[in-house]
Formats: structure tokens, C-alpha cells, sequence
């Protein structure tokens, strides 16, 4: 015996699987192979956390367009709303750093502002890594502000050049962190994934 349901615009299908001539529903297409998948609320929580880092980039891009840059500091390329380069000057006079200018690199994380931009020296013709207690030659910097226990959502791009300006206006040592050949010669790692111990912030 065959038991029928009527269905949507009074089509009806049977369970009798012997039945002839009879009008099955058609196919879910959300269920035929090949369908994509329904969102996951971590794929949700990476959109979200994407447009809060481009709406943040922005608003940090048009601060700077509308306000300009403190003195020393230069913004070379900032079209992107993953990564920014910056040139940064020493305005006193420091003689480690005299006449010298150098370059950042801002790379924005999808976590960005809750989590800190990977920021490094990049060195390029007339842009010199420099040197530092700090500062690896790789470009690497050590710095509590860069990482997530002294990281804060109020601060920028902009107060990040500041700080790491300041640190070399104040730095009288001539030279690199202990251990740079090896650490730069063995790190594979991306400097926000580096734990770094903040022992000495006097230089």
C-alpha cells in the first residue's frame, strides 16, 4: 500500500517505491554533493574581525590624511589595508643615528586592534636596519608595546613609530642584542610568535 503526501503547489510524492507515474519533490539543492557548506560561526568571527581591521586601518589612514604625520615620521605606503610602510627619522642629535633614515613595515593581523600589527625593520638601499640593543639585524625588533601583554587597542601605527622612535632617540649603545648572529641565523619564526623577555627597557 502506498502512503502519499501532498506537497508544495499540490505536487505529491509515495513512499510505494514501485508506484509509476507519480511526481517526486524535487532535490534540496542544499543537500546535492557539491553544495557549499552553511557558515560556521568561526568563519563568521573571521569576517567580522576582517572588517574591524579594514574599518580601523581606515580610520587610522584618514587621521593621518586629514591631521599629517609628527615630525620625523613618514607614511611611503599606505593604500592597503593589510600593510603600510613608514619611514622614520632621529631628530636629535644622537650620533649613532645622525643623518639616517629607516624603514617600517606594518603588516595588519585580521585581530588588529585587539591584537598588535607585526611591525620590523626593512632594510633597503639608503635604509639601513639600525643598530640597537633592541633591534636584531634581521629587522626583528624586541619591544613590549609588539606584543600581546603590553599591546593596547588605543594605540596606532602611529603611536607605534612614536614609541620606537623615542627608543632610539634614547639608546646610547652602539650595538645589537646578545646572541644576534645565532638568533638570526636559526629563527623561523614570525616575530609575533617570538616570546621575547622585556628585562632591560633603559636603552
Amino acid at each position: 500500500m502506498a502512503i502519499c503526501f501532498v506537497g508544495r503547489r499540490g505536487r505529491f510524492w509515495c513512499t510505494d517505491p514501485l508506484a509509476r507515474d507519480v511526481v517526486r519533490p524535487p532535490p534540496n539543492p542544499l543537500n546535492q554533493a557539491g553544495a557549499p557548506p552553511p557558515p560556521t560561526l568561526l568563519h563568521a568571527a573571521t569576517e567580522m574581525a576582517t572588517r574591524l581591521r579594514e574599518k580601523r586601518v581606515a580610520k587610522e589612514r584618514h587621521k593621518i590624511d586629514k591631521h599629517g604625520l609628527p615630525p620625523g615620521i613618514e607614511l611611503v605606503e599606505g593604500d592597503s589595508l593589510k600593510e603600510w610602510t613608514l619611514d622614520i627619522r632621529v631628530l636629535d642629535a644622537n650620533p649613532i643615528y645622525r643623518d639616517q633614515t629607516y624603514r617600517l613595515k606594518f603588516l595588519f593581523p585580521e585581530s588588529y586592534p585587539i591584537e598588535p600589527p607585526e611591525v620590523t625593520f626593512d632594510e633597503q638601499p639608503n635604509r639601513p636596519i639600525p643598530m640597537h640593543p633592541h633591534i636584531y639585524s634581521n629587522g626583528i625588533i624586541c619591544l613590549d608595546l609588539l606584543g600581546s601583554q603590553g599591546w593596547s587597542p588605543v594605540q596606532s601605527a602611529e603611536s607605534v613609530c612614536m614609541s620606537i622612535q623615542s627608543m632610539l632617540t634614547s639608546n646610547s649603545k652602539n650595538e645589537r642584542p646578545p646572541g644576534d648572529a645565532e638568533f638570526v641565523r636559526g629563527n623561523r619564526q614570525r616575530p609575533r610568535d617570538i616570546e621575547f623577555l622585556y628585562h632591560d627597557n633603559t636603552v
